[in-house]
C-alpha cells in the first residue's frame, strides 16, 4: 500500500485534514514525516531550556497523553481549548497508548504551524531508553522503521525542559515533574546540558538534576505528619529513582524565583487533575496542580483533564473529560 505525504496549505501543514485521515487509520509517507520531524528539531533547539511567557489572553496546560489520541483531540477541539491563545504540553506524548505515532505527528504539525503558541515540554518517555521499554519503539518499527525510532529520539533530546507562564497577578512554573535538590534558582536549569538521553540505563541516570525535573513527585500525603513544615526531599520509593519534595523545598524554590505554584504532569490521577498543598491547608492557593490528559489510563472510568490559565483575572480552571 503506497503512503501518502502528509498534507499542506502552501507551506503550513493542513491540520484539520491530518485529524482526519488519521481517525480514517491513514498511515502517511515515512519521508514526510521524518521531514516534520527534522524542521520541528530545528525550531525547538532554538528554544531555551525554559521558556517565558508573559503576553497572552488565556493559556492551556494539557497533561501526559501517552499516545491516547482520541482524548488529544477531543481536548483540542473543545470550545473552552479553542478559545486559548496559548498552549503548553507538559510532556509525555508517546508510550502506552496505541497511537504515539498519531499523537507526535498532530502536535509537530502544529508546532510548526504555530511555533511561538504551542510550547512542547519534555517528560521522562521522552528518552530512548524508557521508549524502548513501553512501547512507542515497538510501533515504530511496527509503523515505520528503527530508523524512524531513531530520528524521534534525536528530536526528544530537543524539547525544551520547562516554562514560566505569567498572569497579571503571578507567575507559575511548569515542568514535567517537579523540582530537585541541585537546582535552587531558574538560572540552574538554564545550565543543563539538555541535549542527551537523561537515562544511561535502568540505574544510572546521566544528570541527576535533569532527571529530578522528569522524574519526581510532590511527597505523598500517607508521608505527611506534623513536621510538615520541615518537609525537603525524600528518596522516591515509587518510582524507585529520583525524589519526593516537600513543603519547606518547594515553599524555598517559589520564594527564591518569584512564583506562586508549579504546574506538572507526570502522575495518573482519575479526577484528571490533582491540587497539593503539601501540609499547608490554610494556604489560599495549592503549591501543586498536577494535570494528566489520559483519559481511562487504568480505569475505564479514568477522566482527564486541562488547566486554562486567564492571564487578565488571574484565574486557574480546569476543564475535565469523562466518558461520554
Amino acid at each position: 500500500m503506497e503512503h501518502i505525504d502528509l498534507p499542506l496549505n502552501d507551506t503550513k501543514y493542513n491540520v484539520d485534514q491530518i485529524i482526519q485521515l488519521l481517525n480514517n487509520s491513514t498511515v502517511f509517507s515515512e519521508s514526510s514525516v521524518l521531514s516534520l520531524i527534522e524542521k520541528s528539531r530545528d525550531i525547538l533547539s532554538k528554544e531555551p531550556n525554559t521558556i517565558v511567557v508573559k503576553n497572552y489572553k488565556k493559556c492551556c496546560v494539557f497533561g501526559d497523553i501517552h499516545g491516547n489520541y482520541r482524548g488529544l483531540i477531543k481536548q483540542l477541539t473543545n470550545k473552552d481549548v479553542v478559545d486559548c491563545d496559548l498552549n503548553v504540553f507538559l510532556g509525555d506524548y508517546v508510550d502506552r497508548g496505541n497511537n504515539s505515532i498519531n499523537v507526535l505527528i498532530t502536535l509537530l504539525c502544529l508546532k510548526v504551524n504555530h511555533p511561538d503558541t504551542f510550547i512542547l515540554l519534555r517528560g521522562n518517555h521522552e528518552e530512548r531508553l524508557v521508549t524502548s521499554m513501553y512501547g512507542f519503539r515497538e510501533e515504530c518499527s511496527r509503523v515505520y522503521s528503527e530508523d524512524f525510532y531513531d530520528k524521534c529520539c534525536e528530536l526528544f533530546c530537543a524539547f525544551p525542559i520547562c516554562a514560566v507562564i505569567s498572569t497579571k497577578k503571578y507567575k507559575y512554573f511548569l515542568v514535567h515533574a517537579g523540582i530537585s535538590p541541585l537546582i535552587k534558582s531558574l538560572q540552574d536549569v538554564d545550565e543543563i546540558d539538555r541535549f542527551t538521553d537523561v537515562c544511561e540505563d535502568e540505574d544510572n541516570f546521566t544528570d541527576d538534576a535533569f532527571a529530578d525535573l522528569l522524574w519526581s513527585d510532590p511527597i505523598p500525603r500517607s508521608y505527611l505528619s506534623d513536621d510538615w513544615k520541615d518537609k525537603k526531599f525524600m528518596n522516591n520509593r515509587e518510582r524507585a529513582c529520583s525524589v519526593y519534595y516537600g513543603y519547606a523545598a518547594l515553599n524555598e524554590f517559589l520564594e527564591k524565583n518569584g512564583l506562586r505554584s508549579i504546574i506538572r504532569g507526570h502522575q495518573a490521577v482519575s479526577e484528571g487533575f490533582a491540587l497539593t498543598k503539601l501540609g499547608d491547608e490554610k494556604r489560599e492557593e495549592p503549591m501543586v496542580y498536577t494535570v494528566f490528559g489520559a483519559q481511562g489510563y487504568y480505569k475505564e472510568s479514568d477522566k482527564a483533564a486541562v488547566l486554562i490559565m486567564d492571564y487578565e483575572t488571574s484565574e486557574l480552571n480546569h476543564v475535565v473529560f469523562g466518558k461520554e
